[in-house]
């Protein structure tokens, strides 16, 4: 079995990836453009990763912004079963005003380690909807 420790090159070039696209577009004022580049750079680099993995959680769909879907499949298929909490950009808003302070982060695990519940908003009736991770 492949250790974590030896995808560690490959899973620091999904987040230069990420990188990549959004500097493309810094300082334009368009944050949906600076996600939606980020997301297609690191999308690609993951399709040529040698993992069978799985995006259990993302930034995006809470600010309905381009991200990466939840549950998506990524990787070539091939490879340790991972399971990655992802947000390409960090700080959109600086980024798409040409100011600092933005990252591409990327946290990685083996299949079913990473255990959480997650709230996404509220019910016609105010209370907090919890979504919690189902298999």
């Amino acid at each position: 079995m492949v250790s974590l420790r030896a995808l560690a090159p490959s899973l620091t070039r999904i987040t230069i990836a990420a990188a990549i696209g959004a500097a493309l577009h810094v300082g334009q004022g368009n944050c949906d453009i600076v996600d939606a580049k980020a997301v297609e750079f690191s999308r690609a680099v993951l399709a040529q990763t040698d993992i069978e993995g799985e995006v259990i959680c993302c930034e995006g769909p809470k600010d309905h912004a381009p991200a990466f879907t939840i549950r998506e499949k990524v990787g070539t298929g091939h490879g340790p079963k991972v399971e990655f909490v992802v947000d390409p950009v960090d700080g959109t808003t600086a980024a798409s005003k040409g100011r600092k302070d933005a990252i591409s982060a990327l946290a990685c695990a083996p299949a079913d380690c990473f255990k959480f519940s997650r709230t996404m908003g509220t019910t016609s009736s105010g209370n907090r909807q919890q979504f919690n991770r189902q298999d």
